[in-house]
């Protein structure tokens, strides 16, 4: 059973955990590319919130979705998911 399906060029998982000190999942992708590109996830469940995270799982930027996110070459993001 799949639960989540990442779209877009060259972007890897990372990491997928449990937040340190929340309930929210924290996945980080990273684009092993040469190039600038954009990403989205799919996930086979509702969500109620997705933001922006730094690497201390530090709120960044709420989105307004989980696809179109853009990401440089070499870049790694960090993302919370809030899931129904």
């Amino acid at each position: 059973m799949q639960f989540f399906e990442i779209d877009g060029d060259n972007i890897e998982l990372s990491a997928l955990k449990r937040a340190e000190d929340d309930d929210y999942l924290v996945i980080r992708v990273w684009n092993s590319g040469d190039a600038d590109s954009m990403f989205g996830l799919r996930f086979h469940q509702g969500l109620k919130r997705v933001a922006l995270l730094n690497l201390n799982e530090d709120v960044q930027a709420k989105l307004g979705g989980v696809t179109g996110i853009p990401i440089k070459a070499k870049e790694i993001v960090t993302l919370g998911i809030w899931l129904e």
